[in-house]
């Protein structure tokens, strides 16, 4: 597509497509919980080897100009094999409000993520 929404001399089409995916999860949580002030208090750990059975990602594309002439492009591979980790921790602060935090990070040879929240959290 051009600037103006147009077709461009060389504009693509892409074929409509779904990703399948099919990861396999090995792993152990642990939890604890005690109190602090009175105040009780939960924390978990997560730990998983994931194997994903469907790691190829591909796009097929075909010039505008030129139907029926189509092409695939590979995109990047998921990771075979990958750790993943996940924690929390949550505190009652009263009845109905509490703070939490959560974390998690998915590592192998391809890349890696890391996220994590905090909150506070009213329930009624």
């Amino acid at each position: 597509m051009t600037a103006s929404g147009a077709p461009g001399m060389f504009a693509l089409s892409y074929q409509p497509q779904s990703t399948t995916s099919l990861p396999l999860f090995l792993g152990a949580q642990f939890d604890a919980a005690t109190e602090i002030k009175s105040r009780p208090v939960s924390a978990w750990v997560r730990a998983a080897w994931v194997h994903e059975f469907l790691p190829n990602r591909n796009v097929t594309a075909g010039f505008t100009v030129l139907p029926g002439a189509t092409f695939t492009v590979d995109g990047a591979k998921a990771a075979y094999n990958a750790a993943r980790i996940d924690m929390g921790v949550k505190y009652a602060l009263g009845e109905q409000t509490f703070l939490f935090a959560n974390g998690g990070a998915e590592l192998s040879d391809r890349g890696q993520t890391i996220g994590g929240t905090i909150g506070l959290r009213f329930v009624w």
